[in-house]
C-alpha cells in the first residue's frame, strides 16, 4: 500500500469523513482492481478485456468483482457519461494508483478539497451497494 493513499484515507478516516466500512470498501476494491488487471500490462487478457474471469483471480475476489465491484463500476460510469463528476477515475487515482488527494486536485485543476469529496461519495456508494451501510448511517 502506497505511503500517499494510507495518508489519504487515514486522514479522512481521522476527521470522521470515512466510517470502517468505507476502508473495507476500499481495500477490496485496491484487490478486486489488482487481480482483474494483473498481467494486463504485461500480456493481455482476453477475458479481463471482455469482462470476464481471469483464471487467476480468487474466488473471493471473483464473487467481489460480480457482486459488488462491476455494478458499483457500471453505475459511476453511466453518471460519469450522463455529466457527473468522474467520482470512478478518482477513487481508482487514490485507491489503486496511490495518488494523494492534493495530486488528484492539482491534476485535475481543481481546488477546495473535491478529490476528497469525491472519494468519500465513491466509497459511500460502494458500502451501501454492498450492504455494508445503509442509507441513513449515509445522511
Amino acid at each position: 500500500m502506497r505511503r500517499a493513499r494510507r495518508c489519504s484515507l487515514k486522514a479522512l478516516h481521522e476527521a470522521g469523513s470515512l466510517a470502517l466500512e468505507h476502508l473495507s470498501a476500499a481495500a477490496e476494491i485496491e484487490r478486486v482492481f489488482v487481480a482483474l488487471t494483473a498481467g494486463l500490462f504485461a500480456r493481455p487478457r482476453q477475458e479481463a478485456i471482455r469482462g470476464g474471469r481471469p483464471r487467476d483471480m480468487t474466488e473471493a475476489a471473483a464473487i467481489a468483482y460480480g457482486d459488488r465491484f462491476r455494478p458499483w463500476a457500471a453505475t459511476l460510469s453511466e453518471r460519469h457519461k450522463a455529466g457527473g463528476p468522474p467520482i470512478l477515475e478518482v477513487v481508482i487515482d487514490c485507491v489503486v494508483d496511490g495518488l494523494s488527494l492534493r495530486e488528484i486536485d492539482s491534476a485535475r485543476r481543481w481546488r477546495h478539497g473535491r478529490a476528497a469529496a469525491y472519494v468519500v461519495e465513491g466509497l459511500e456508494l460502494y458500502a451501501t451497494m454492498a450492504g455494508w451501510r445503509t442509507l441513513a448511517q449515509a445522511a
